[in-house]
């Protein structure tokens, strides 16, 4: 009897211990920006070519260009072994760093342009999931977090050159409609993350 309480007591401490070793995430969407000049992560369907407000950018050889941001800010507070971590998230188009040649664009390159920004709401709604359903250890909680935000935003990055070249810029038509249909898709699983 006595060896069944000293180990039924050993499991609860290490319990215990191993429940106070990690980290509270605490996940907000950062929704304080100028909305004259970004567009939230939630209105990612909505864009339309007066959107694309940015300086032209002849040099870059394309027809428009869709620049976004994920980002995130932090604070910590520590109390009773446990390290509180409250995390503001956003993700946005940047009116202003986005742009078009005009007039000669079309609904199909605007389709393209929308597309690269859902990509980028695809990749912040997989790091949000990671930070809602993730346990941070408290020693590293926001070194861990720098990495993963580091690590979405270099994958997204990634995918936004492979979505390109096999679209050829939305020249490749069949293939935009699998990108189309792939990433509704992707963000149709992660909703819950949107």
């Amino acid at each position: 009897m006595r060896m069944f309480i000293l180990v039924c007591g050993l499991f609860l401490s290490q319990n215990i211990f191993a429940q106070a070793s990690f980290a509270e995430v605490l996940v907000y969407d950062d929704t304080v920006y100028d909305h004259s000049k970004f567009i939230s992560y939630k209105d990612y369907p909505l864009l339309t070519w007066s959107d694309f407000q940015g300086k032209v950018k002849t040099e870059q050889g394309f027809e428009a260009q869709t620049v976004y941001a994920m980002s995130y800010s932090l604070s910590t507070s520590s109390g009773k072994g446990k390290k509180q971590v409250k995390l503001k998230i956003a993700c946005y188009f940047n009116k202003e760093k986005s742009w078009n040649l005009g007039p000669n664009y079309t609904d199909d390159l605007l389709e393209h342009e929308r597309l690269h920004f859902m990509i980028a709401v695809w990749y912040f709604a997989q790091f949000k999931q990671e930070l809602l359903t993730r346990n941070f250890p408290n020693t590293s909680v926001t070194q861990d977090i720098r990495n993963l935000y580091n690590k979405y935003s270099a994958d997204c990055k990634k995918m936004q050159s492979v979505y390109d070249e096999e679209t050829n810029h939305s020249i490749q038509k069949d293939q935009q409609l699998l990108w189309e249909t792939r990433v509704k898709a992707e963000l149709e699983k992660l909703k819950d993350y949107l």
